[in-house]
């Protein structure tokens, strides 16, 4: 089954918006669910619209777009707050003419 079809299944239209084709989905499968059935024989009919239409909703949700829903500074965007020159010593600079430690030494063991 390809898009046009899983539509044409759920009786919507190539423009449709997600919430109208999720809506008709839910109430086409409330409407045909074999649960809701009277008698044996229109069970086995319901089944099978059923599983047509879950067939054309999971179609339908393949061809979504996906969209991207990441954090800041999970993954792809950087954090606010991150500077884009800091290396790998970021912080406090201390140039080379500062290489000595808080308590005054070089910070080499003696």
């Amino acid at each position: 089954m390809d898009v046009a079809a899983a539509r044409s299944v759920l009786g919507v239209n190539h423009g449709a918006e997600w919430p109208e084709v999720r809506a008709m989905y839910l109430r086409l499968i409330r409407r045909h669910h074999p649960d809701v059935a009277v008698d044996l024989a229109d069970a086995g009919i319901r089944t099978l619209r059923t599983a047509q239409i879950t067939e054309a909703f999971a179609i339908l949700v393949a061809a979504q777009p996906r969209v991207s829903v990441r954090a800041p500074g999970r993954g792809g965007s950087p954090r606010p707050d991150a500077t884009p020159d800091a290396g790998p010593d970021a912080g406090p600079h201390r140039g080379p003419e500062t290489d000595q430690s808080d308590d005054g030494t070089d910070g080499t063991a003696a």
